[in-house]
């Protein structure tokens, strides 16, 4: 699954690029833009999953720092991020 995840993370970002140096050739453009368009809401969804995975695996290292208030901070990010992913 991750794997897809990249490639289609890697193609929305080459799409960018694409369009970017092709600027000039509107034909070009207008098919890389449809494409990027109907790539745009995954590429969103796996910006928010790897915003969440990145918090979640800060709050377990916060959770493990031995500061008893971040600690507990920590748990319920720890508790209620799984849900969000």
């Amino acid at each position: 699954m991750l794997e897809k995840l990249n490639a289609i993370e890697n193609r929305f970002n080459e799409l960018n690029r694409l369009i970017e140096e092709n600027a000039e050739n509107y034909t070009r453009v207008a098919e890389l833009a449809k494409e990027r368009a109907e790539l745009e809401p995954f590429y969103q969804l796996i910006t928010n999953y790897h915003s969440l995975t990145n918090q979640l695996e800060q709050a377990k290292q916060l959770a493990e720092s031995g500061d008893a208030e971040m600690a507990a901070l920590a748990a319920i990010e720890i508790e209620e991020l799984p849900s969000q992913i």
